[in-house]
């Protein structure tokens, strides 16, 4: 009998409430003080910095291929953690050959703004990280060894730089000692003469060839007038002399 009263009173229950309904769970949980809103937490200030380059093409369609590197930047906190940021990211490019002929084609800056940046951030096996792109040139060109350098400034005005990474952008070689050295023809006839420094011993190196012509007596050429015509000489003898040397005066012959 005990049991019928019990349950007939547990069903009475809803009936003296009537439709009554539990508050909502906004009113009251919301007071509790592990569910205020917090404030997010504001980005750390990096102390260091680190990127790693590789090398790749970047093909789009409808465009030309791209030659440029593909970077992963790393920041860290006071205990080597790497954590995410907040800010502009600028890399400048030194293309070594041409930075060194004081070229400005040698030089290029790629400049990310703190809205940009953020959006290149993604999680890795190291922690936070952010990827991003630089172009250098077009497909196909020449070997190039360059020189990158990537700092970057905080929204509170601190900078951090990496070191200058010294990276190789893939493409045709060229052999530098062949176009600097001086053409020189395989075969050489006798008696070639090599300008430029090339002396010979025993000579002044500014001196030049020289031909002088001696005049002969009367009485020799009246002698080689009885001669026959194939064994005459030239009335007159060039001989070639060093500039430098000087020529003694011709002895006149004994009269025949």
């Amino acid at each position: 009998m005990k049991k019928i009263l019990f349950i007939l009173v547990i069903a009475a229950c809803p009936i003296a409430t009537g439709c009554a309904t539990a508050p909502k769970s906004e009113s009251w949980s919301a007071k509790l003080p592990w569910n205020k809103d917090k404030p997010p937490k504001p980005y750390p200030n990096p102390v260091k910095m680190a990127v790693t380059w590789t090398p790749d093409i970047l093909v789009q369609p409808g465009r030309t291929p791209t030659r440029g590197f593909g970077g992963r930047v790393y920041f860290y906190n006071d205990h080597s953690q790497a954590v995410p940021v907040e800010g502009e990211l600028t890399i400048h490019g030194f293309d070594e050959a041409l930075a060194t002929a004081q070229q400005s084609d040698g030089i290029k800056r790629f400049r990310f703004t703190a809205e940009q940046f953020t959006s290149h951030f993604s999680e890795s096996d190291l922690g936070a990280s952010y990827s991003i792109w630089i172009p250098w040139d077009a497909a196909g060109g020449d070997q190039k060894k360059l020189s990158l350098m990537s700092t970057f400034k905080t929204t509170g005005g601190k900078v951090v730089q990496s070191e200058a990474a010294m990276v190789l952008l893939p493409g045709r070689k060229v052999d530098l000692t062949a176009a600097k050295r001086p053409a020189v023809p395989a075969v050489r006839q006798v008696g070639h003469y090599l300008g430029g420094t090339e002396t010979h011993q025993g000579l002044n190196a500014n001196s030049a060839m020289q031909t002088t012509t001696i005049p002969l007596p009367s009485s020799f050429q009246q002698r080689l007038a009885r001669m026959p015509e194939q064994t005459k000489p030239s009335a007159r003898v060039a001989t070639r002399l060093p500039a430098a040397q000087e020529t003694s005066k011709p002895t006149p012959l004994p009269a025949p």
